[in-house]
């Protein structure tokens, strides 16, 4: 997978109108599960946001989830993906399209690994076109340069936001005007 080197510049997206962020840093995939399922444990009934938001009519879920889930040794394991799958699955159930965002370079992880784990995203996209899914579409994040975008080992900085908001603002407006 080729990434393409893009360079901050001073342009500002327009913040887009009906837009939630459901992330919260730190999260792993089964964080983002219990946050979409919610829980039926009597002493602690919680209710999910796939039920909070079925009737939203929601467009586009822009999925970003997985860097907490990599592993500095093994990168992402075959249950990572089967439970990126089931994600998946259920924000495809509930209507819109879904963009799968692919992870970032870190410091504390090989880029192989993380170049595998992208890899295996694309795959996953790729099956689930091929089940007659045209409603996913996989973005890779642009290649930023760690030294001068992490603010910490995983984080980015302001310019690597600059960087990032440009790409994905661009591929949710695309696909946003397609709909």
């Amino acid at each position: 997978m080729a990434q393409q080197q893009l360079h901050a510049t001073s342009a500002k997206p327009a913040r887009l109108q009906g837009v939630l962020n459901a992330g919260v840093g730190g999260d792993k995939f089964e964080n983002v599960i219990y946050r979409l399922t919610g829980s039926s444990d009597p002493s602690r009934p919680l209710g999910g946001l796939l039920d909070e938001l079925r009737n939203r009519n929601v467009k586009l879920w822009v999925l970003h989830v997985g860097t907490n889930n990599l592993h500095p040794k093994r990168g992402l394991r075959d249950y990572d993906l089967a439970l990126l799958r089931l994600i998946v699955e259920a924000l495809l159930g509930m209507g819109g399209k879904i963009l799968l965002v692919g992870l970032f370079r870190r410091k504390d992880v090989n880029d192989e690994l993380v170049v595998k784990a992208n890899e295996n995203y694309l795959e996953l996209v790729r099956q689930f076109q091929e089940e007659e899914s045209d409603r996913i579409e996989f973005l890779e994040p642009p290649l930023v340069d760690k030294d001068e975008c992490l603010v910490d080992h995983v984080h980015l900085n302001e310019k690597g936001y600059q960087i990032w908001s440009e790409v994905l603002f661009g591929a949710v407006t695309n696909i946003v005007d397609d709909l």
